[in-house]
């Protein structure tokens, strides 16, 4: 290989490693969207002209950088809460990132595979699909399933969020990296189409501008006045039994204090106790708050006696009706999955209540008031198909989380934008009780309307109004953009002539 040659792969190699670094800054909290945008085209070009291995070994380092940066939070986990030693730690979070780093190296390996990709159809359909859907097969991997540092968060706020609500959010990512493409297209230089390929990229995003602000649902009823409790209690703490009573006193006595709610929510797991241990305590308050016309949402691991299994539960009482059982359990978390091979892993752990049974698929809804609403618990939230099993009855939405494991890194503010998409996509507000923070009240736009103060202990009040109605997302869920996906790669198989007609 020539050095000069040499040279200039080299300085691509090191460009995608960094466009991968920039990469997570434009999530939350940075939230600098067009690092997106940019990131994407520098790793695009770097693929430019490419063989198999160096497109692969680019891909891999845009998401070395991307996760490295961006999740380093999975090692203050295992580290700081997970009671693993700083060399597991590290071992276990390198080699997670060294995982999910396979995923763009796969689009790169694939999209440079494909021969009878013109350029144009390289960068405009098969690298934003492949890119896509590796991010939803991603997500929907049972383990270790990761929906985290997707494209389409980081366009919440700008026009692309705005189809959200048709799409999804796995949508907005397709249409942002099918933009990249085709700017990257544009700029090539030899380019045939550059005025069809910039005419028609004006046209979509002018199209799609127009859905900005339009309301698919609409409001119903009045409006509810809502206090999220927020205990702040220190992980390390929230487990040991000696602080359970201190726990439940501060709770009990800051639910009385705002009787004059109608719904009042405890955060997942508020009490570690289960919940029959408890009951006659919680029909003692359920009573009074019956009386005092409000509902209650307790966060309490529940067992069954009978089938003699753990779930991770919320229950209502006063005037609220019925349960909710977690279904998507967090892996090593809550349960250990494929316990001959994971089970080496979690030797090295030591998470609380980590042998939780998963609820039904099919559930019961919970009643507030006499109004359906959809309730999710920790990370279920940055499903958005799973989301859309309550509705679209429920009239808006409530999840409880204990992101205690984040500590004071930035999965905190990443797990609220992720959910400020739910809102967006399903035109419903969302109410966040947690126990360290983000606590937040949600409008059906994705937008906060208020937030409690961080790793502090509070009550957040403030008004949530029921929506009604549909998104087109709530009525077709990923299939869309799936759909759209297999369009693309079949039309890239289906012209394998297109590069003597394309130039």
């Amino acid at each position: 290989m020539h050095v000069s040659s040499f040279g200039n792969g080299l300085r691509k190699d090191l460009a995608a490693l960094a466009a991968g670094v920039l990469f997570p800054f434009s999530l939350a909290p940075f939230e600098y969207a067009t690092l997106a945008f940019v990131s994407l085209a520098v790793l695009f070009m770097a693929w430019d002209g490419a063989g198999l291995f160096r497109a692969a070994l680019r891909g891999f380092l845009f998401g070395l950088g991307q996760f490295s940066i961006g999740l380093y939070w999975v090692y203050v986990t295992l580290h700081d809460y997970a009671g693993t030693t700083d060399l597991a730690a590290l071992l276990i979070t390198a080699s997670f990132v060294c995982f999910l780093a396979g995923f763009p190296a796969l689009v790169g390996l694939i999209g440079v595979f494909v021969r009878p990709a013109t350029p144009a159809i390289r960068l405009i359909l098969v690298y934003p699909a492949l890119w896509i859907f590796l991010e939803w097969l991603r997500a929907w991997m049972e383990f270790p399933g990761c929906p985290w540092l997707q494209v389409g968060y980081s366009q919440l706020q700008s026009i692309p969020g705005a189809i959200a609500p048709v799409m999804g959010q796995y949508g907005v990512g397709l249409f942002a990296v099918m933009t990249v493409g085709t700017v990257v297209y544009i700029a090539r230089s030899g380019c045939p189409h550059r005025k069809a390929a910039l005419a028609g990229l004006s046209v979509v995003w002018c199209l799609t501008a127009l859905f900005q602000g339009y309301q698919w649902t609409e409001p119903v009823g009045q409006a509810v006045k809502v206090s999220l409790l927020q205990g702040n209690i220190p992980q390390e703490l929230k487990w040991l039994p000696s602080t359970t009573r201190q726990t439940l006193r501060w709770y009990i006595d800051h639910t009385v204090d705002h009787w004059d709610s109608d719904l009042i929510v405890w955060p997942e797991t508020a009490v570690p106790v289960h919940y029959h241990n408890l009951k006659a305590l919680f029909d003692e308050l359920g009573q009074e708050a019956t009386e005092e016309k409000t509902a209650v949402l307790i966060g309490v691991p529940i067992y069954d006696q009978e089938a003699q299994k753990k779930f991770n539960g919320v229950v209502a009482i006063g005037l609220g009706q019925g349960r909710y059982l977690k279904r998507h359990l967090l892996p090593f978390g809550e349960y250990i999955p494929f316990p001959r091979v994971a089970g080496y892993v979690a030797q090295f752990m030591d998470f609380a209540y980590s042998d939780f049974s998963p609820g039904s698929m099919q559930q019961s809804p919970v009643y507030v008031a006499g109004m359906p609403v959809g309730v999710s618990i920790c990370y279920e939230d940055v499903f958005g198909q799973e989301i859309l099993s309550t509705l679209p009855d429920a009239l808006f939405l409530v999840n409880v989380t204990n992101d205690g494991w984040f500590g004071h890194s930035i999965a905190l503010d990443q797990n609220l934008q992720m959910a400020r998409m739910r809102s967006l996509e399903t035109g419903r507000y969302m109410i966040r009780a947690t126990n360290t923070g983000l606590t937040a009240i949600i409008s059906a736009g994705g937008e906060i309307v208020s937030m409690a103060p961080r790793l502090e202990a509070a009550v957040l009040t403030g008004t949530v109004q029921p929506m009604q109605g549909v998104t087109p997302y709530v009525l077709v869920g990923d299939s869309m953009v799936l759909v759209l996906i297999g369009l693309a790669l079949s039309i890239t198989f289906a012209l394998p002539r297109v590069e003597q007609r394309a130039g």
